[in-house]
């Protein structure tokens, strides 16, 4: 059976962009805003740009992305910046922005109320307990 392939789109961006390649590019392309398509499965991705020291914003598959949620390593010396990529990348970023959420919390990271308006991830089990009783009554009830 072939591997499935799957495929992602990263763009580099920012007002002051003049150029961008990637490592495995020779010739810079001229613009603010550079894309790429590439396989799913690759494990990072190194982007060179111009001018150096400056912060150009990226997007994977459309979504802006948080450079420290991302873990992307700057060299500003050199102009380039890593971004580890492959099939897991949506999970980690996921699972570190829930992580910072719950850490900046501190000692309110066991209150349900404050989880779930910052962060979302309470399950509400008992309200979707009441809801399902309050459905199967009303099935039975015809």
């Amino acid at each position: 059976m072939a591997e499935l392939s799957y495929r992602m789109k990263i763009e580099i961006f920012h007002p002051e962009l003049t150029g961008a390649r990637l490592s495995t590019e020779s010739k810079m392309t001229s613009a603010s805003h550079v894309e790429w398509q590439l396989n799913d499965n690759t494990p990072s991705v190194t982007i060179f740009f111009q001018p150096a020291h400056m912060m150009p914003k990226l997007r994977w598959n459309n979504f802006l992305i948080n450079d420290w949620l991302a873990e992307i390593d700057f060299d500003w010396e050199q102009g380039c910046l890593t971004l580890n990529t492959g099939q897991d990348f949506a999970s980690r970023y996921k699972s570190r922005d829930i992580d910072g959420r719950i850490s900046s919390l501190g000692a309110n990271s066991t209150n349900d109320f404050l989880l779930d308006r910052s962060v979302g991830i309470v399950k509400h089990t008992d309200l979707v307990n009441k809801l399902n009783k309050i459905i199967d009554e009303k099935r039975t009830a015809n």
